[in-house]
């Protein structure tokens, strides 16, 4: 056993530090925690602190702090890390002041679970080390920040730092938890497999879309496996079994990820071919369809007590053992506390884009209490479940711009902000591919002092002191999620009905909201099977020459419209995807009925979450002639598409060629235009679609010659009645697992643009240009909706002699 201090006489503080060590070291070896070593240390402490002053008294507390986190009293210790931090400043012990404000952050993470004081802990840590950080506080930096990252689910950084955290390991000790927390973040990355396919390096030159998963699975494998070298290495018998456990438990997660693939094998077959759909009111969710009920959740009872469960991922847990012994009632309890939880934390966290932080690596949570909710027809709130993760980052960043009137310097400083963000996230996905394939980046030291530079210069932006009330008036929205009551009485209102949708693993959830009244049902589709027939389908609308698959046009057709054709009888509809489908083209679905195009019924326009669709039904059409419209000389040479507007009946046009402007120049002449028209080359960005780019212009002293998506959020849109950008892929997006879905629509739709047009894929620019003209005759000309022109131009080139889809379904409505 190990031998503690005796409390005989006056404890000095190198005795209880040695004391503390002693008790950690015993938990390394042992894996017990002697509860009484811990009170007796934690008196000791106590009795010190009321005689020291000065840097022991920093120590002391620090000390003090640090063994009651271990012991799970993290309010009490975030208060004496705070006094520690507080005493070491005023003695200017940098060191005692860098360990304790790590402390705050650690105990904020596990202990709290407030990520946002976490964060703002773990910052004035960096900053009470200096410009010279020891080698040790490098260490601490790397290793605590990936801890703290993945905690929130910000997995590329997590890794990016843990792997930093390993280069800088001076010692064994140093090296075991730097193994060990990059094993972990690796594992994260195999778990979310769950939501997502991997992509790293060596995707590209393999057949196998799972590939990149089972690579995750073998990286977190390797790292373990050190981890536990090392720990043997260290004589730490309990952290080397622990260790081996964490490796041997990633078979489980392998044969997962095997299963998902096959699954999805299953879900191309032929069995899903719309010779019979089947619709239903069958909601399941956590383990109500499980077979193997009783060994599970035995299972969970061993591994996790009802006093232990005390965090969402556990409390939730409890929900699926209770679902698994066949009370439902008490399932729905563990899973609202959890997803409450899940929701306080996710709210802690102040992040400009919203990416669904927190959220991202738990979306089971919210979307079981959903399923259950909606087993016990309990219709109204599993709404509410479902929408509070469907693009809310992006409505709250949408409130806030409406709301808070900010002037074009703060605009221009958000912007900013989000620019960085992204650029790390777009510098940050190359490094962490190659991680995950095991290889080396061929830039990765010159890239991680671009990441380094970048994080500095995002830190010291946030902090300027002008633009701290903009942070404050940020933190400080709010915005309601609608009901689903109320999206009925704005339908009934608008006469307009609405499409949403959510695809689970089995199936795809559809609530039809009419004046005819709200259906929700559950159509047996697997999300596999849905992501291959929207793959096939986009795949040969979105490249000229493809032949339309018209297989999958109409057997998506019949599973995800057909069984709604009731409420689909006012010629138009909003629909509002989810996952998978927010990349279809639903206008060119296609009726086996009658071989038509549901663009030939329906006009079809789109909404990121109910409460866009709620504004534009709410909101007024455009309703002015002006129109600014900025092109590229050589395209508008090429396609005569400005000029064509210009000739037509009631269009007022202030045209601007973009050759010498620069990205301050475009945002200052779009701020406050009624109508918007684009005609630039487009570029998505695959690593982080906020960097998708405009061309503008050559690069020189103006400027870079582009202007992205988040530079976009710098203009005020707040008074734009319509943007259309005629752009090859603008309406390019992608769709976290949180459902936050980012490119040129998130800044035009934050920013409180009222309707937006934007092309799906690379079009062909006469087609298109002819399909403008149509677009605009019809909205000037006819009064008609933006969703209405739409579809009359959509339909005027499907009778012409370019009916393939590639022609006329490129253009997607944001609106009404």
């Amino acid at each position: 056993m190990t031998a503690y201090p005796n409390n005989c006489k006056a404890d000095t503080i190198d005795q209880l530090k040695a004391a503390r060590e002693d008790y950690i070291e015993h938990f390394r070896i042992h894996g017990e925690r002697d509860e009484g070593k811990a009170k007796d240390i934690e008196g000791r402490l106590k009795s010190l602190k009321k005689t020291s002053q000065g840097k022991l008294l920093a120590q002391t507390l620090f000390e003090l702090a640090t063994i009651q986190r271990i012991t799970n009293q993290f309010e009490i210790a975030i208060e004496n890390y705070g006094r520690a931090a507080l005493v070491a400043r005023e003695n200017l012990d940098t060191g005692i002041e860098f360990d304790a404000w790590l402390g705050i952050a650690r105990s904020h993470a596990y202990g709290t679970r407030n990520h946002g004081a976490a964060a703002a802990a773990f910052e004035r840590a960096i900053a009470s080390a200096g410009a010279t950080p020891t080698q040790k506080q490098r260490y601490d930096m790397a290793d605590y920040s990936s801890q703290l990252q993945a905690g929130r689910g910000e997995l590329e950084s997590a890794l990016l730092n843990a792997l930093e955290a390993v280069k800088l390991a001076q010692d064994d000790q140093q090296r075991f938890y730097a193994f060990l927390d990059t094993g972990d973040v690796l594992q994260k990355f195999a778990e979310s497999c769950d939501y997502r396919k991997l992509v790293d390096a060596k995707s590209n030159s393999e057949n196998d879309l799972w590939g990149a998963c089972k690579r995750a699975v073998g990286a977190s494998r390797s790292y373990y496996d050190r981890a536990g070298t090392t720990a043997n290495k260290l004589g730490w018998t309990f952290l080397e079994k622990e260790s081996q456990g964490f490796s041997n438990r990633l078979d489980t997660r392998l044969f997962l990820i095997n299963q998902k693939a096959n699954f999805e094998q299953f879900g191309q077959a032929d069995a899903f071919n719309a010779g019979h759909v089947l619709v239903n009111e069958n909601f399941s969710a956590g383990g109500s369809e499980l077979t193997s009920g009783l060994p599970l959740g035995a299972l969970i009872e061993q591994i996790l007590p009802e006093s232990q469960a005390n965090d969402p991922r556990s409390i939730y847990l409890r929900g699926i053992k209770a679902d698994l012994e066949g009370n439902p009632t008490r399932a729905l309890e563990y899973f609202k506390k959890a997803t409450g939880l899940l929701g306080t934390e996710r709210s802690s966290l102040f992040d400009l884009r919203q990416r669904g932080t927190v959220v991202e690596n738990r979306p089971e949570l919210v979307r079981d209490l959903g399923l259950r909710l909606l087993a016990f027809r309990k219709y109204d709130e599993a709404f509410v479940v479902f929408e509070s993760l469907r693009s809310r980052g992006l409505e709250w960043l949408a409130t806030a711009f409406d709301k808070s009137n900010f002037t074009d310097a703060e605009r221009r400083w958000i912007a900013d902000l989000v620019q960085m963000d992204s650029l790390i996230s777009a510098k940050q996905n190359g490094l962490v591919e190659t991680a995950i394939a095991g290889v080396e980046h061929s830039r990765s030291l010159e890239l991680l002092d671009e990441l380094n530079r970048l994080t500095r210069r995002r830190l010291e932006s946030q902090e300027k002191k002008q633009f701290q009330s903009v942070v404050k008036r940020l933190k400080s929205v709010e915005c309601e999620i609608p009901t689903l009551a109320q999206l009925k009485a704005v339908v009934d209102k608008a006469d307009i009905p609405v499409l949403l949708y959510w695809v689970t693993p089995t199936n795809v959830l559809v609530w039809a909201v009419s004046p005819k009244g709200v259906e929700v049902k559950t159509v047996f589709l697997p999300e596999a099977a849905v992501v291959d027939k929207v793959s096939k389908l986009r795949d040969s609308v979105g490249t000229m020459g493809q032949a339309f698959d018209d297989k999958s046009a109409k057997e998506l057709y019949a599973y995800l419209l057909k069984p709604f054709t009731a409420h689909l009888d006012r010629g138009q509809v909003i629909v509002i995807p989810q996952g998978p489908l927010v990349g279809l083209p639903f206008e060119a679905t296609v009726d086996a009925g009658d071989g038509k195009f549901l663009a030939q019924k329906l006009s079809v326009s789109y909404a990121p979450n109910a409460a866009f669709a709620i504004r534009a039904l709410k909101g007024k059409l455009p309703d002015t002639p002006k129109i600014t419209a900025i092109y590229d000389d050589k395209i508008e040479n090429e396609t005569h598409e400005i000029s064509q507007i210009k000739d037509l009946k009631n269009a007022l046009v202030s045209s601007h060629a973009t050759k010498g402007m620069n990205a301050d120049a475009m945002v200052k002449l779009l701020g406050g235009a009624q109508i918007v028209h684009v005609l630039l080359h487009g570029e998505y960005n695959y690593d982080d679609p906020l960097q998708s780019t405009l061309k503008i212009g050559e690069a020189g002293n103006q400027g870079d010659g582009f202007i992205t998506a988040a530079e976009l959020l710098a203009t005020d849109w707040r008074y734009t009645q319509l943007a259309v950008f005629s752009s090859c892929e603008g309406a390019a997006v992608k769709t976290r697992i949180s459902n936050e879905q980012f490119g040129i629509s998130w800044a035009l739709l934050a920013g409180g643009t009222d309707h937006v047009v934007l092309s799906r894929w690379r079009v062909n620019a006469a087609s298109n240009a002819a399909w403008m003209e149509a677009f605009y005759r019809n909205l000037l000309m006819e009064k008609m909706s933006p969703a209405l022109a739409a579809n009359a131009a959509m339909r005027r080139m499907i009778g012409s002699d370019k009916p393939h889809p590639y022609y006329w379904a490129g253009p997607q409505v944001f609106g009404r």
